[in-house]
């Protein structure tokens, strides 16, 4: 978070970079947690498409991590999630996983 004169500083370009990194590391944070909770709704929803879903990030395997979020088993479970957690905040970039 940047305090007024910090915010005016990055506006007027006297400290973008300072201003970008803070911002990065805000957002890499709010996705942290959005995304613990996903898991904890994931694991009371269905556990094998969590296993499965840790498997292939922990492998990198990029493309069958795409399928498995494309499928219709995950978006039954990321519906549900954002149904329970109406928080503006956490439906904000609700369809990046379509």
């Amino acid at each position: 978070m940047l305090g007024p004169k910090a915010a005016e500083k990055v506006m007027t370009e006297r400290s973008y970079d300072k201003g970008m990194r803070v911002h990065k590391i805000t957002l890499q944070a709010l996705w942290r947690i959005r995304l613990t909770k996903l898991l904890d709704c994931i694991a009371d929803k269905n556990a094998d498409l969590k296993t499965e879903l840790l498997e292939k990030t922990q492998n990198s395997i990029t493309e069958d991590l795409m399928t498995t979020l494309a499928s219709g088993e995950f978006e039954i479970v990321r519906e549900d999630f954002l149904k329970v957690h109406d928080n503006p905040n956490l439906s904000f970039g609700g369809d990046t996983c379509r």
